[in-house]
């Protein structure tokens, strides 16, 4: 059976979250718990994340997204099988903004430890995620490895995405 892309994933979480914050039932956007852990999904996500990500999206399916639940609920199936046996909690996903690039994880005091240490760091307030310099963000990255943050796929991403002109030799 055929199944979702990554970036459709992503494409239906920023429809979801679009609908704003669950306020009351009104069955449209996320419910609160969902919202909670999508709001911090990015682009980079871990396979622990994307895989979370599926299994979430599968009860928007039908109703909201309008797609084949079956198609979701097989992409979460296909995505479980090749998650990591870290836990979601470790993963980071980026967001390329103006200012530089937003990192976002779960709340864990050893990562926030680590982007304190970082010479050029900012803690943007409104998304309650960290915003590092696009030429600090691969260090910032590898720093976040060695705390045990799942980094794989978001330094996957920046080298394609956004660190090209500072990392020639990541391309």
């Amino acid at each position: 059976m055929d199944t979702f892309t990554k970036e459709e994933l992503l494409t239906f979480n920023e429809f979801l979250l679009g609908r704003g914050r669950p306020v009351q039932q009104d069955g449209i956007g996320y419910n609160k718990a969902d919202f909670g852990a999508c709001r911090t999904y990015y682009n980079g996500l871990s396979d622990s994340q994307l895989a979370d990500l599926a299994k979430r999206l599968v009860k928007y399916s039908k109703t909201q997204l309008k797609v084949e639940k079956e198609k979701m609920e097989e992409t979460a199936r296909q995505l479980s099988k090749i998650a990591s046996i870290h836990n979601r909690s470790n993963g980071i996903s980026i967001a390329k903004l103006e200012s530089g690039t937003l990192i976002s994880f779960r709340y864990n005091d050893k990562y926030i430890q680590v982007l304190k240490k970082q010479p050029i760091r900012k803690y943007d307030k409104e998304t309650q995620c960290w915003i590092v310099p696009d030429n600090k963000l691969i260090d910032t990255l590898l720093a976040l490895e060695k705390a045990g943050a799942d980094v794989k796929n978001a330094i996957d991403y920046a080298k394609r995405n956004i660190v090209t002109k500072y990392y020639k030799n990541y391309v």
